[in-house]
């Protein structure tokens, strides 16, 4: 296994709503307790922790007060990385609920924050989500610059799972735009990341404390995507051998890859 993979990177924790639901009576409880003890850092702490504990469970509206509290009280801390936090969480919950426009403006903003604090993984998480927002509004070249600058953060942070996930949608996007052999490069990345995941998956079952492997989602439907793109590159081939003096050969666009769901932001916990 490569010494640079880290097992930890491709978990995934999911939560039973039983267990979500008593979280939050005892966030409540330390809000309490917070509030009166006047400790405002502890507060901010808390609030932060509901607003994402009601978005796992779709709460939407519930998340979206906690999480606004939660900005106003790291405003006046000062804490510029609990402003970014919560700026990330609350564009999570405005597109979440519809609003696009509102969560541009959150993301934006908390992009802004993290190049000035020089913070990394804030500004490829809120790369990633505007570049969502921008698929689900077909703006195709804003999505573009959005998952590149994500996938050249994901590099310098070493995130193997960032770097697969940026690569599947820069995959897509090329395929969407009909640049083909961008596309297959794209893909063929995220293989190799893919490949990387099979080669850990006995680490992580061994490590797991639950009893049940955890999954590891090789998505064979990369392996498709990458093969039709393949294909289409070799009509394109085709079409210019049998067209010599032909100036422009047509692309081969296919809209089915954008995305079509609001469920891959990436929230910031702590």
């Amino acid at each position: 296994m490569d010494d640079e993979i880290d097992p930890k990177q491709f978990r995934f924790i999911q939560e039973e709503h039983d267990t979500i639901f008593k979280k939050i009576e005892e966030l409540k409880e330390l809000l309490i307790e917070a509030s009166d003890s006047g400790v405002k850092p502890d507060e901010a702490s808390v609030l932060s922790s509901l607003g994402l504990a009601h978005f796992k469970i779709e709460n939407f509206d519930l998340a979206r007060q906690y999480q606004e509290k939660y900005l106003a009280l790291a405003t006046e801390l000062e804490d510029e990385k609990g402003k970014a936090r919560a700026h990330c969480n609350l564009g999570c919950t405005f597109k979440a609920m519809g609003d696009f426009k509102q969560a541009k403006g959150h993301f934006e903003t908390a992009i802004d924050i993290g190049h000035q604090d020089g913070n990394n993984k804030l500004l490829a998480r809120t790369y990633n989500n505007l570049g969502n927002i921008y698929e689900l509004e077909e703006n195709l070249p804003e999505a573009l610059d959005c998952h590149l600058k994500r996938l050249a953060l994901a590099h310098q942070l070493n995130d193997k799972n960032g770097i697969g996930k940026a690569c599947a949608t820069l995959g897509n996007l090329y395929h969407v735009t009909g640049e083909l052999e961008a596309s297959i490069q794209y893909y063929q990345e995220m293989l190799k990341i893919l490949r990387d995941k099979l080669r850990i998956q006995d680490t992580l079952a061994e490590e797991s404390d639950s009893g049940d492997e955890d999954p590891v989602d090789l998505d064979m439907v990369t392996m498709q995507q990458m093969a039709e793109a393949q294909e289409k590159l070799l009509e394109q081939e085709r079409l210019k051998a049998a067209h010599p003096n032909k100036s422009k050969i047509p692309k081969f666009p296919n809209p089915r890859f954008l995305k079509k769901d609001k469920k891959d932001d990436l929230l910031l916990w702590k």
